[in-house]
C-alpha cells in the first residue's frame, strides 16, 4: 500500500541555457532543496542522499531554497522534463533532488543518476567513487530492495511531516493535498496506525530494519561481520548513503526522544544510530 515505485526517468541530465545561467553560482555546484523547519532546515530524504553524496566526494556546493510548491515551475524554468508517472490533481509530479554544475554547464536530476554523474565529472582517485564501476545494476537492486522493506514506516512518518514540520502556508496546503491524493484518503491522518494494528504494522517495519540488517552482516561472507558499518566493505558508497537519508529522516520527524526512535535506535545491535553517527562526517554543507 505504501510503496512508491522508482520514478521514470525521461530526462535526468541537460545543458543549462544562458539565460538560466546567469542566476546561479559560478564557482561552484548548486543543490536545489526544499526548506523545512528542521535544523539546518534540509529533511528531504532523497535530497539528502544527494547532499551526503557530495560531502563525500568533498565537492563543493552551495545549497538553493525552493518552497515545495515551487518545485514544477523551477523544473519547468530549467528545461527539467517530468521525472514520474505518478500524478497529482491532473499534472505530472516534478521532484528534488537537481543540481547544475557550472563546470560542465549540466542541469541533473534524481539523486542515483546525479551519483553516476558525479562519477564521472570527478572520477577516482582525487575524488571517492559513489557507485564502483561493474556495480551499477547491483546498486539499483539494493536500492529498490530497499524502498520494499521500509515501504511500511510511510505511515508512521509523513502524516506527522504535515503536523509537525511547518512549510510555508501555500507548502504546506500542496504537501497535505498531494499526499492525500497519494494515499487515496481524505485526511493524512487516517493512515497513522492505531491500536492493535499499529502494533502489526510497526513490527513490518522492524522486519523491514531486520531484512537490511541481514544484507549488512552478510558483508565478509562471515558471522563476525555483524558489526560491519558499509555495504561495500571499509567505505561507504551511495548505497549506505540511500539508508542513512531514510533513517535521518525519520530520526528528524520522529525526534530524538520519541518512542518510535527509541527502537529503531536499539534494533539490530545498535547498527542505524551508529550509521547516522557515522555519516554525521558528510553532513557538512547543510547551512551553506
Amino acid at each position: 500500500m505504501f510503496y512508491t515505485t522508482r520514478p521514470l526517468l525521461l530526462h535526468s541530465r541537460r545543458r543549462l541555457p544562458i539565460e538560466a545561467r546567469t542566476k546561479l553560482a559560478q564557482d561552484r555546484i548548486t543543490l536545489f532543496d526544499i526548506p523545512f523547519d528542521v535544523p539546518g532546515r534540509a529533511l528531504s530524504p532523497s535530497v539528502w542522499k544527494t547532499r551526503y553524496s557530495l560531502n563525500y566526494k568533498r565537492i563543493p556546493f552551495v545549497t538553493q531554497w525552493v518552497d515545495l510548491v515551487d518545485v514544477e515551475p523551477l523544473c519547468k524554468s530549467l528545461g527539467i522534463a517530468t521525472l514520474s508517472n505518478r500524478r497529482f490533481d491532473n499534472r505530472q509530479l516534478y521532484t528534488l533532488p537537481v543540481i547544475y554544475d557550472p563546470k560542465s554547464n549540466h542541469i541533473v536530476s534524481d539523486s542515483m543518476r546525479i551519483a553516476q554523474y558525479l562519477d564521472e565529472e570527478y572520477p577516482d582517485p582525487e575524488y571517492p567513487p559513489l557507485i564502483k564501476k561493474g556495480t551499477e545494476g547491483l546498486t539499483q537492486g539494493f536500492i529498490h530492495a530497499r524502498e520494499l522493506a521500509l515501504a511500511p514506516v510511510h505511515q508512521f512518518v509523513v502524516p506527522l511531516v504535515a503536523q509537525r514540520l511547518h512549510l510555508s502556508p501555500r507548502s504546506q496546503e500542496y504537501f497535505r493535498r498531494t499526499r492525500e491524493m497519494w494515499f487515496k484518503v481524505g485526511n493524512l491522518e487516517e493512515i497513522l496506525p492505531d491500536g492493535d494494528t499499529r502494533v502489526v504494522e510497526w513490527g513490518k517495519v522492524k522486519a523491514g530494519m531486520d531484512l537490511i540488517d541481514s544484507w549488512y552482516r552478510a558483508v565478509g561472507g562471515t558471522e563476525g561481520q555483524s558489526q560491519q558499518g558499509w555495504i561495500m566493505g571499509g567505505q561507504p558508497c551511495f548505497s549506505d548513503f540511500n539508508v542513512a537519508a531514510a533513517l535521518r529522516w525519520m530520526k528528524s520527524v520522529w525526534g530524538e526522544s520519541s518512542p518510535e526512535w527509541s527502537d529503531v535506535k536499539l534494533w539490530n545491535e545498535g547498527r542505524w544510530a551508529r550509521m547516522l553517527d557515522d555519516c554525521k562526517a558528510y553532513e557538512n554543507g547543510v547551512h551553506l
